[in-house]
């Protein structure tokens, strides 16, 4: 991997990691699996081990992933994460460093996506609606987008210092 894939990588596991803290902290709890998974990457980065295997955690999400028509919120938020993983798992399989962005833009999807539902039962009374420009500037403002979008900034700022990779595992 390039510097630039590297300090892409080590943004998208600080994120994965701050995620999964917030599905525990909304009761929905990170999948196994994918924790797993994302502590690997984690070693993958301070080794710079070729060697990763993702059919595992591929099969994971294939089976964890619900159908939305008919899941509840906690089920929507649970498939988001599984989303931005699976944008991410392009990066291993296909070698694309698109696919790095792509991960990062689904994980500010989700956290957009719960700031919205948060807005819509506050602001609208849970009635479904049709947001103008100013409420989705408003929902990109909540605290729950705004500090994500923030610590992103802020890990890509300190990635882009990491001269030692080996160590990175110190700074999860």
């Amino acid at each position: 991997m390039n510097k630039l894939e590297k300090v892409s990588l080590f943004v998208l596991l600080r994120a994965f990691d701050r995620f999964g803290n917030m599905l525990n902290t909304m009761n929905i709890g990170a999948p196994k699996e994918a924790t797993s998974f994302i502590s690997k990457l984690w070693d993958f980065l301070a080794t710079d081990n070729s060697k990763l295997s993702t059919r595992a955690i591929n099969r994971a999400i294939s089976s964890a992933v619900v159908d939305e028509q008919d899941a509840n919120d906690d089920e929507v938020v649970r498939n988001l994460y599984f989303y931005a993983l699976s944008d991410l798992l392009v990066f291993f399989t296909e070698g694309t460093s698109d696919s790095l962005g792509a991960a990062e833009s689904s994980i500010i999807d989700a956290y957009n996506y719960i700031a919205g539902q948060k807005y819509l039962l506050e602001k609208k009374g849970g009635k479904a609606v049709i947001l103008s420009d100013e409420e989705e500037e408003e929902i990109m403002k909540d605290p729950i987008c705004s500090d994500e979008i923030y610590s992103l900034r802020s890990d890509r700022a300190f990635a882009e210092g990491i001269v030692d990779w080996g160590r990175a595992l110190e700074f999860r």
